[in-house]
């Protein structure tokens, strides 16, 4: 078996994992659609997707050579009036996928694919009248061979022991500071951004602790010559003895503990869910340009099904860098006016470092559901903004928003599907997706229908692990004079 066909059968094999795959995101968004599919599966339907791009914008943007300029007509056609079929059926113990590419109308090309016993056959139009097998087995060893490697059992054994011996490291170290942990079992009233608290768990480590620490961690690992092995060889051309230097020069490598601190709070509520967290960081007072700040977590609950988050960030070091965040999420209630169900979510970040002036983002988001018993539709659209202003700002005012923005993107993705029988339905959508000025759409549609057999008994059969090198390259150079025809077909089509 040469390469070149080695990995011929390696791509073509991946390219039928795929095929299924098209139609995800819409599973994902559409609880009745990912139940339809699999009731018309298990009933022996052909599940139909449709895949149609709309990118005139972005070929139109595209600056392209003399020479190029005919190669990227021939993609917009492609893209702007191309049409990709895939019809997915388990037939019994084998699978059967149909796939053709449609342009204006008019079948471009065809892949069809079908397991038998323990081989796989491909069929395509690219070469008429031959039906390729390929042993399942190798096929997915040719995959495998393309992807990463799990990890050895050396290193998952070793990384097992570290746990406890470097979380024994850490109880000492906890024994060594008594009282950093504290835990208070006293209720918080609620507030507009989080329910009551129960229990209070609070943790302050001074940067002399946090240093003790890594520093007692980086001296184990010295010691631990089975994690510096097992770690050594996962790259190639390391030594133990350089991991261990490193560790050694990390140990070593704190200067005087300034005094600041991190504190940490968690707060939680009386089904011990967390409703709140508050982290810190304090700067000693003859330590002016160390970082300082807080991040702020909130969970309140609207009713037992839908509940809103807050998260709210302010951050400086010195008078130069300035972070400040506020961000949200939070259910909707259905009511008269607004019958959906659904969530919204966005927030604002404001940035002021040396050299790169002062940053604003705002983002937004907007998800709506509606649900019936047989029928369903889901709607996400999302925009963020990012705009650069002359000085500090207050983060509540609008205002800054108005400048002329660096960045001005967004997606709206949307989905309908509708139930048509016991075994039967019909879904469709669209996902577009906006960036600076540009516009790229993607509509789908997806379906059961009856199964139509796809196999070609009549082809001729080629089996690719049995090809010596004369017949590898026959079989190449007719599939490359194929896709030449094929591109010089979609470039002057007929009228």
């Amino acid at each position: 078996m040469t390469k070149t066909m080695k990995k011929i059968g390696s791509l073509l094999f991946a390219c039928l994992l795929a095929i299924p795959l098209l139609c995800g995101p819409a599973a994902e968004a559409d609880g009745l659609l990912e139940a339809m599919t699999g009731i018309a599966l298990r009933e022996g339907r052909t599940i139909e997707g449709t895949l149609r791009i709309e990118a005139e914008d972005l070929l139109a943007s595209l600056n392209a050579t003399p020479e190029g300029q005919e190669s990227l007509a021939v993609a917009g056609d492609l893209l702007n009036n191309g049409l990709l079929r895939v019809r997915y059926t388990p037939v019994g113990e084998r699978i059967v996928i149909s796939s053709a590419l449609e342009l204006r109308g008019e079948t471009l090309l065809t892949l069809d694919a079908w397991t038998q016993d323990d081989e796989l056959a491909l069929a395509t139009s690219l070469l008429p009248g031959k039906t390729l097998i390929l042993p399942a087995q190798f096929a997915l060893q040719s995959v495998m061979e393309q992807l990463p490697s799990a990890p050895d059992t050396a290193l998952a054994e070793a990384l097992a022991a570290a746990t406890e011996r470097y979380g024994a490291v850490a109880d000492n170290w906890a024994m060594q500071n008594e009282g950093i942990l504290q835990t208070t079992e006293e209720a918080v009233p609620a507030t507009q951004t989080r329910d009551a608290a129960t229990r209070t768990i609070a943790l302050r480590v001074t940067d002399a602790q946090w240093q003790d620490l890594i520093r007692s961690f980086a001296e184990e690992f010295t010691k631990d010559d089975v994690l510096q092995q097992a770690l050594a060889s996962q790259i190639s051309g390391m030594e133990p003895a350089f991991l261990a230097e490193i560790a050694r020069q990390l140990a070593n490598s704190f200067g005087a503990p300034q005094g600041n601190a991190v504190a940490v709070a968690l707060s939680y509520g009386e089904e011990e869910q967390i409703v709140g967290i508050d982290v810190t960081v304090e700067a000693a007072e003859d330590a002016p340009t160390a970082p300082q700040g807080s991040f702020t977590y909130g969970h309140r609950s609207i009713d037992d099904s839908r509940a809103a988050d807050s998260f709210e960030v302010s951050f400086t070091q010195g008078e130069d860098l300035e972070l400040k965040a506020q961000f949200y999420r939070r259910d909707k209630v259905p009511n008269a006016v607004f019958p959906d169900e659904g969530e919204e979510y966005g927030g604002r970040a404001f940035l002021r470092a040396p050299g790169s002036g002062a940053l604003e983002l705002e983002a937004r988001g907007n998800i709506k559901k509606k649900v019936e018993p047989i029928a369903e539709a889901y709607d996400h659209t999302f925009d963020v903004r990012l705009s650069q202003q002359a000085g500090s700002v207050d983060i509540g005012d609008l205002s800054s928003m108005l400048q002329a923005p660096l960045l001005d993107a967004g997606f709206a993705l949307n989905s309908q599907t509708e139930v048509l029988g016991m075994e039967d339905f019909r879904s469709q959508g669209s996902f577009t997706l906006r960036l600076v000025g540009l516009e790229v759409a993607i509509h789908y549609t997806l379906e059961s229908i009856a199964y139509v057999p796809t196999e070609h008994p009549e082809n001729a059969v080629i089996r690719l692990n049995a090809l010596s090198e004369a017949e590898a390259d026959a079989l190449t150079q007719e599939l490359q004079a194929n896709i030449a025809d094929l591109l010089g077909s979609a470039q002057s089509p007929s009228d």
